[in-house]
């Protein structure tokens, strides 16, 4: 009796669930990005301004609103807390692993789907930017539904089919643009463009004709921009042209053109020590499937955009995630005999080094609830691997990858649990709830939303240079800061302090 999709997916999605919602609700923030997304979403829920972004007191218009609407939304239903703040990133990755087994599920075969999902779920980046409450995973969805929805329509089997498809396509792109900005336009665009181009199957007329789809496109995507550049024209413009210089120009991460390539195995591993027999495999056997070819392009597209951009950080890298588990999904399955015995002991030896890392924690330190469920979540392909062997016939092949999998998330969630810090989170709230009758409270730029984000208030930015102006005679202001607050012509005193952090009296 063959197991049936619902059940795989099923089974798929039990296991996203606990890879990206385990600890998120005990997890204080740890991320620049994660604590801005956080903050501005909490003063949107408190203010009720929805249209205009602010951070720490400020305007923040450098990045698109998406990410804080669904982030606030959450808040609204949840409270605000850390689980409130990733559940959209979790419920995005959700649904973007999902959407990628289906569709290959029934264009490929279910074991391509499955451990491509399987490679989004457990790879390095994938487990760090899901479980994170940043705009990426959202960026993903709407890029991924565009692309598939593109391929769809490509198929579609008459006029008003192919319609429906191109619609669903310009809406999500619309929402990937609103996501993150110009990625969201210029991947799944010039992907199709080209893909479409090869195959001369592009349905220009289909979306160039049809009011409906722009309107979609339109409205989704850039409704927001228009509506912020008509109304503050001057500020609108101000941030907009340093969010496109950073990004393109002169950005603060500025790295070689190569540098993703360099660090391509770290980011994807475990499933990274693969690229290079797979490059090889996919230069020799050259498949004709026009789907891997669609993937084939996704990932030259990200890779060229990625390389020629002067800002290069780590969690752009996501985008590279989904055509690079199609490709390593495709070559896990069509690999030689000889390849599949490696894969089986590189399996061997991930099992092992789980096995050894859960034994020295509990030899170390107490069991607690937290190893006893990450135990429960790692037995989970040894109870299914009667089932895989029942319903496909790469049933061995199927467990080797999800052994490969719940490995490799478990040793990324031990080693969270293992080095996770609460400690600033403890001190902010201690500081927070003892000094709320000292008013004004400001905190050093580069400002932390993490600071205001746990003190419940709004703790604006300065920098040292103002504090000649802010400071008056018999008018002290408060610093709230890990950092020493002692400047020239300034008087000093720590007023509170808890653990690292402390809050200091400045006065004249």
């Amino acid at each position: 009796m063959r197991l049936s999709m619902t059940k795989l997916l099923s089974l798929l999605v039990l296991i996203a669930i606990f890879a990206f919602g385990f600890g998120n609700s005990s997890r204080a923030l740890d991320k620049i990005q994660e604590s801005r997304v956080a903050e501005t979403a909490r003063e949107m829920v408190i203010s009720q301004q929805w249209l205009l972004p602010h951070f720490n007191g400020e305007l923040r218009l450098q990045k698109p609103p998406l990410s804080y609407w669904t982030t606030a939304a959450s808040f609204q239903a949840f409270g605000v807390n850390e689980f409130a703040l990733r559940l959209p990133s979790l419920l995005f990755g959700l649904a973007t692993i999902a959407l990628l087994f289906i569709w290959l599920a029934k264009r490929l075969d279910k074991e391509t789907g499955l451990i491509a999902a399987l490679v989004m779920v457990s790879s390095f980046i994938g487990m760090r930017y899901f479980r994170s409450a940043e705009a990426d995973a959202t960026l993903i969805f709407f890029i991924t539904s565009s692309l598939i929805a593109f391929e769809c329509m490509s198929q579609a089997q008459g006029t008003q089919q192919a319609k429906r498809w191109g619609r669903v396509m310009m809406l999500c792109m619309g929402l990937a643009f609103l996501s993150k900005g110009p990625a969201g336009l210029a991947i799944p665009l010039l992907t199709a463009i080209l893909w479409g181009w090869r195959r001369r199957l592009f349905h220009a007329k289909t979306i160039l004709l049809d009011g409906v789809a722009w309107s979609l496109f339109l409205v989704s995507g850039f409704a927001w921009y228009l509506w912020i550049m008509w109304s503050m024209p001057d500020i609108a413009n101000q941030f907009f042209t340093k969010q496109l210089d950073e990004t393109f120009v002169s950005g603060t991460h500025i790295q070689p053109w190569y540098w993703y390539l360099l660090h391509a195995v770290e980011f994807f591993s475990p499933w990274g020590i693969l690229l290079f027999p797979a490059a090889w495999f996919f230069w020799r056997q050259r498949p004709e499937h026009a789907l891997i070819r669609l993937a084939a392009i996704w990932l030259m597209v990200v890779l060229v955009l990625l390389s020629i951009t002067v800002n290069k950080q780590i969690q752009y890298a996501l985008l590279l995630l989904p055509p690079i588990s199609i490709l390593l999904a495709y070559y896990f399955v069509h690999a030689g005999e000889f390849l599949q015995r490696a894969h089986r002991f590189l399996g061997i030896v991930l099992l092992m080094a789980v096995t050894g890392l859960v034994i020295n924690i509990i030899w170390k330190h107490q069991p607690n609830l937290s190893l006893l469920v990450l135990g429960v979540f790692f037995a989970l392909p040894f109870c299914t691997m009667r089932w895989q062997a029942q319903s496909m016939r790469n049933y061995l092949l199927l467990n080797v990858a999800l052994i490969w999998a719940l490995s490799a998330s478990t040793i990324y969630l031990l080693a969270e649990q293992y080095f996770l810090k609460t400690e600033d989170k403890q001190d902010i709230k201690v500081l927070a709830q003892q000094s709320k009758q000292l008013r004004p409270m400001f905190q050093f730029k580069p400002g932390n939303g993490a600071i205001s984000f746990y003190a419940g208030d709004i703790i604006k930015e300065i920098s040292p240079a103002q504090l000649d102006t802010l400071i008056t005679p018999g008018k002290p202001l408060w610093m709230l800061t890990k950092n020493s607050a002692q400047f020239p012509g300034v008087k000093s005193s720590v007023e509170l302090h808890s653990g690292s952090w402390a809050v200091w009296r400045l006065e004249k």
